[in-house]
This record gives structure tokens, sequence and C-alpha cells, in this order.
């Protein structure tokens, strides 16, 4: 294409499913096209004066992913029936969905739910938390472990556990490990809410 004058451009607003028009549009003109979605996603075209937005490799010349605030919630359950929790067992594990890794993360993990709760079960004994990455996408490495906590101090209390950033070649999960166990037959309900910024949300898997 020749060298085109940006003037008197027009900005569009589309649904991907629309056909862009290509009449009367001036160079240099823009359209935002809306796939709809949760969440819904942006992708901002330019009119060059012959095509909408495409390169020499038939890309899209911007495509804008709108980081969206989120939660995920639910319950991990230490259940000493199905694993030995005397030693780290994986608690919550979260997987980033394709092209959507996820920004400012943190865990909340509740310790004190009413009856059920590790504050609830555990007297004398101690629950480690501990995060693990997946940085080379293939291997689990742990960061260094939370402080320990016993049940008695851990009335009415939660833990905060800093995920940060997760890309989506990695993953992390956090793991649970008590200093001993009550007899095989103890369960813990730890209600836990994870906030994040993301374009999709991720896989969130909890121990039941």
């Amino acid at each position: 294409m020749a060298v085109q004058v940006v003037s008197g451009v027009s900005h569009y607003v589309c649904l991907s499913s629309d056909t862009k028009p290509t009449t009367g549009v001036p160079a240099g003109s823009t359209c935002r096209e809306v796939t709809l979605g949760t969440p819904n996603t942006v992708r901002l075209w330019v009119y060059d004066g012959t095509e909408w937005g495409q390169n020499a490799d038939g890309g899209d010349v911007v495509d804008i992913n709108l980081l969206v605030p989120r939660s995920s919630t639910g319950t991990a359950v230490l259940d000493e029936s199905k694993a030995d929790w005397s030693s780290a067992q994986d608690l919550i594990t979260i997987a980033p969905q394709t092209g959507a890794a996820i920004r400012e993360a943190y865990l909340d993990i509740d310790l004190a739910k009413a009856a059920t709760g590790f504050a609830a079960g555990y007297a004398a004994q101690t629950l480690t938390l501990q995060v693990w990455r997946k940085t080379d996408q293939t291997n689990y490495h742990g960061e260094a472990p939370q402080t320990a906590i016993s049940g008695t101090n851990a009335a009415n209390r939660i833990i905060r556990i800093p995920i940060g950033m997760v890309a989506v070649t990695s993953a992390v999960k956090v793991t649970a490990k008590l200093s001993a166990e009550n007899g095989g037959s103890t369960i813990a309900n730890m209600p836990y809410e994870l906030t994040y910024l993301a374009t999709l949300a991720p896989t969130v898997t909890a121990a039941t």
C-alpha cells in the first residue's frame, strides 16, 4: 500500500461475528472487536486503506486481552484416612489456562472453620504450608516453608500466601504437612479464596 495521510478516521465497535466495513472507511480507522465469553476479550484492528489489521504474517496488529479481577473459592480437605499428612501432601494446585497467565495472585486459607476446621481438630499439632512452582515447566520445586502454626494458635486465623504471577507454562501448588497425625481419622476442612488478575480463570484443584 502507499503511504496514507490519516485524517477523518472512524472508530468502530463490533462483535467478532460481525463483518467489518471496508467501503468508505478512512485509512487509520480502528475497530474494537469484542468476543463474548467469560470474560469478554477485546481485539483492536486497524484499517490500512485496503484491509483490516493484517501484518506480514497474517496476524492481528494488536491483540488486547483484558485482565479481569477474579476469585476462585472452595474447600481443601485434609483427610487423614486418604493420605499420610505427616509428610507433605498436595493441598491446592493452581494451573493457568492456555494463553492466560495469572497475576497479582493471593491465596487465603481459612484455618478456623467452625467445628470441622484445622483449629477445631488439632490442638498440639502444627501445620506447615509450602509453595511449590513448576518453574522449568516440568518439575515442582519448593519455596521456603511457611512458619508452622498450631491448632491452638489457629483459632480465628487465616493464612495469606502471596502467589504473585504464574506463567502459562508453569503451575503452582501448596502442600500441607502435619507435625503428627491424629490417629488416621481426623478431617480438617479449610475454605480458601484465590484472588488474581487474568483473562481466564485457572484450574484450581483442591484435596478432597
